[in-house]
């Protein structure tokens, strides 16, 4: 009787030592923390261009192969940003036409998930490349805190000492406003301190 494993079974059986074999080995699991500074520079807004902010950040590597790092990163940063009113609705940092009187500050947390890649660059260097969504929490946003902003992040770890359980991380990221017509962006450069 003919099976779809017939005459592929050494195929069949590279392929499982392949997975479960060479593989295995290398899998493995470790947690970072990170606690830093950024800058978020503002585009397309006519009333926010640059604001320092103060972040912290729990990223979760699994190993699935020798310099290579998959990762889930839990965190966000914390700053005040300007709010205009348009037609009775938040505007960050931008005055309407509607209130161009009305500008107001407020504190915002912008949490953040990301899911990322990183490759070893030597043995006390990565670059790792992430995505995910950002949120912006204010009490002049209210219910649109709830809206996920697409964030692209890069980022460069350097680890120091012996052991290197102590590091630098150096990176940047992008956060698109999809829903306004004006196309407006966060850049943000970052610098934090991290540990393992």
């Amino acid at each position: 009787m003919s099976t779809p494993l017939r005459g592929r079974g050494p195929t069949f059986g590279a392929l499982v030592l392949l997975l479960f074999g060479v593989a295995k080995p290398a899998r493995a699991t470790h947690l970072e923390g990170s606690l830093g500074a950024s800058l978020v520079l503002g585009r397309g807004f006519s009333e926010l261009k640059e604001r320092r902010a103060l972040g912290a950040d729990v990223r979760l590597w699994w190993t699935p192969a020798p310099g290579l790092d998959l990762g889930l990163q839990l965190g966000g940063d914390v700053t005040s940003f300007p709010y205009g009113n348009a037609d009775g609705e938040p505007d960050l940092g931008n005055r309407s036409g509607y209130a161009p009187d009305v500008l107001d500050e407020s504190f915002t947390a912008m949490p953040r998930m990301l899911l990322g890649a990183r490759r070893a660059l030597g043995d006390h260097a990565g670059l790792s490349l992430s995505v995910g969504p950002t949120f912006l929490v204010s009490d002049r946003l209210g219910v649109f805190s709830i809206i996920p902003y697409p964030t692209i992040a890069l980022a460069v770890d350097l680890a120091l000492g012996a052991d290197s359980r102590f590091g630098l991380r150096a990176g940047v990221s992008y956060l698109y406003f999809w829903l306004a017509s004006s196309h407006p962006a966060f850049l943000t450069p970052s610098l934090a301190l991290t540990w393992r």
